[in-house]
């Protein structure tokens, strides 16, 4: 009886692993979560004396045995005539019920090393009964060495399979990356079986390391490509055909130079010529429209010229990411985190510019100095984050209300300045006192029966006199502050 309890326990653990592991994945389950899935304790678990990689080792016999439950099934699906369609065939079939279970297949192999030997035989005998169709054909079609050919297509086609995963593939593009060396496996006696042998190591170990470099460029977002000047010829690795939304066999030279945002295109053939004829290093970033998606990429190219064969070999990065991060960086460092307006040295900078400007092409400049009245009333009154929503008001008021060309920005606490391009004297003191009376008639709920209203003081000042600097200007619309305030307040005077 308590052996037929543990056998219960023993099937009701290992399907609860196998939801479990294609679910959450296998290393994320433990045994305390199979423990719990079969409403059980982990010392109840643990004594049925099956590890973690036992339980998995079971789950794969589990699924090995639906696959040859299946056999029957999968011999109607097979078309073709000859010896290598109908094993293409039958691989695909297999394909398609493996890449049901992925998450588990996946780490078979990489933890087969922990399972016991009873488990090691029984996966082995499986595998047999798996690929006796193979074994049938070849049988029928007279190649010697059978089992040792068996062994080499089982291989072959897991090393499709894993190649085809990792690059989000389907059955076909397992059979295409196998096709080549399965012929191999198929070839009359004459070729022996070290000769068959030899070749599919040379093909695996080249077929993983450019599997390793394809992981790795589609990693790391880049790519590798060689353009053969004389030919007028492109070849490009997977990192760098996805890169441009492309496959590789569709990346020729006509497709990427018109895949570059036209305001780059002359900047490209200049550092072109100037590699090919002057050795000057090609390290350009710019920008493209991928084919697939029409996404706009930010990219790095680097390249270098094989003058003597007349080739450019180059790689890409896609920096779209950097790029967006460099940019919110410099936004953050440019920007007022409570108002979302210019920070104090950024409107510096740009008020210098628009002065520099005005001076130039003898434009008209205004600069408004801002402050709240009775600002440190509202605080002590309503508290620091009721000051806050006056700060933001008063942002919002001067954005609807001033031009797009108007430069805004927070440069102390409760100060603000403004930059009025094209405008001076009475122009700008009417924009002023727009402005005034603008703030002075917006009324916000601080609590449902509470409402909040402030005034603002206005000094303005305008460029009179080409030798005033930017902090000149500040200090004559301060001092017309200072007078706006010392006039009692909501009120606008000029200097």
């Amino acid at each position: 009886m308590l052996t037929k309890n543990a056998d219960s326990l023993r099937e009701q653990v290992i399907l609860a692993a196998k939801t479990l592991f294609m679910t959450y994945g296998y290393e994320a389950v433990g045994m305390r979560n199979i423990a719990s899935a079969v409403g059980k304790q982990p010392v109840q678990v643990y004594r049925l004396d099956l590890s973690k990689a036992d339980i998995l080792a079971e789950v794969i016999i589990a699924l090995n045995a639906e696959q040859i439950a299946e056999l029957p099934r999968l011999y109607s699906q097979i078309t073709g005539t000859t010896l290598f369609d109908r094993i293409c065939s039958y691989l695909k079939q297999l394909y398609i019920l493996d890449v049901q279970y992925l998450p588990i297949r996946s780490v078979g192999a990489a933890f087969g090393w922990m399972w016991s030997k009873e488990h090691e035989c029984r996966v082995i005998e499986q595998v047999g009964q798996l690929v006796k169709p193979v074994a049938d054909w070849m049988l029928e079609a007279a190649l010697d060495d059978i089992p040792a050919r068996c062994i080499g297509i089982w291989s072959l086609y897991y090393v499709g399979y894993r190649q085809a995963v990792i690059h989000g593939g389907n059955a076909d593009d397992c059979l295409n990356a196998i096709k080549p060396s399965l012929r191999f496996f198929l070839v009359s006696p004459d070729i022996s079986t070290e000769d068959l042998i030899a070749r599919r190591q040379i093909e695996e170990v080249t077929r993983l390391s450019e599997a390793r470099l394809n992981r790795a460029e589609l990693v790391s977002k880049t790519g590798n490509w060689e353009l053969h000047l004389d030919a007028q010829l492109i070849f490009a690795s997977l990192g760098a055909a996805k890169i441009y939304g492309l496959t590789s066999d569709k990346f020729d030279l006509t497709a990427i130079q018109q895949m570059a945002r036209p305001e780059y295109r002359s900047k490209l053939d200049a550092s072109l010529n100037n590699l090919l004829l002057h050795d000057i290093p090609y390290d350009i970033e710019y920008q493209i429209c991928t084919a697939d998606t029409n996404e706009i990429k930010d990219v790095r190219s680097q390249a270098t010229f094989d003058r003597e064969h007349r080739i450019l070999f180059g790689v890409i990065q896609d920096i779209t990411e950097r790029k967006m991060v460099e940019k919110e960086l410099e936004r953050l460092a440019q920007t007022d985190p409570l108002t979302g307006l210019t920070n104090r040295r950024h409107f510096m900078q740009l008020a210098e510019y628009e002065l520099l400007r005005s001076k130039r092409y003898g434009g008209e400049l205004s600069i408004l100095m801002i402050d709240i009245d009775h600002f440190k009333k509202i605080n002590d009154n309503y508290g620091h984050h009721v000051g806050d929503l006056v700060i933001q008001s008063l942002s919002n008021t001067c954005r609807n209300t001033l031009r797009e060309i108007d430069i805004i920005g927070r440069i102390g606490g409760e100060e603000f300045a403004i930059v009025l391009p094209q405008t001076a004297g009475q122009p700008a003191i009417n924009v002023a006192d727009r402005l005034r009376e603008a703030i002075a008639n917006t009324v916000f709920f601080q609590e449902p029966n509470v409402s909040i209203h402030f005034t603002v003081s206005i000094g303005v000042t305008t460029l009179t006199d080409k030798q005033y600097d930017i902090e000149t200007l500040l200090r004559f619309a301060d001092k017309a502050l200072y007078d706006a305030k010392m006039d009692g307040r909501n009120k606008v005077c000029f200097v």
